[in-house]
């Protein structure tokens, strides 16, 4: 009798040993942030700063100086970034590496508006956000 040991095992209470997993990531990368500068407020009101350059962005908060001194000022994250249309971008990194974590956000530049879903390194606090974009430069 053929018996499922999946079944077996989370019948018993053990553990499954899953294979390793392997990043599943495509080839997608928009240039389009490239050089930007972003500062946006969440409704929950902190203020943030984001600057993209060609593989790394960095971020730093704009309203607590004490928060903020203890990352370091700014803090430096490898991104990926994907145009959904014109002036709509998905971006998404994990880290820092020091602290794990992860933001995936929408950016819809026409609207001014910035959608953040995020594990927040550290503390890993939820963060599932709405942001109003207050400048952009380059428009």
């Amino acid at each position: 009798m053929n018996q499922d040991p999946v079944a077996e095992v989370v019948r018993d209470g053990g553990e499954i040993a899953l294979p390793p997993a392997h990043d599943m990531v495509g080839d997608l990368h928009s240039s389009r942030l490239v050089g930007c500068t972003i500062r946006y407020r969440y409704t929950t009101g902190r203020c943030y700063e984001l600057v993209f350059e060609p593989e790394v962005a960095t971020f730093r908060m704009l309203d607590a100086p004490g928060y903020v001194e203890a990352w370091g000022q700014r803090v430096a994250v490898r991104y990926r970034s994907v145009d959904v249309r014109e002036d709509l971008v998905i971006v998404h990194w994990m880290g820092p590496p020091q602290g794990g974590g992860h933001v995936t956000m929408v950016i819809d530049l026409a609207a001014r508006k910035l959608f953040a879903s995020a594990l927040m390194p550290f503390a890993h606090v939820e963060l599932f956000d709405a942001a109003d974009i207050d400048f952009v430069d380059p428009a």
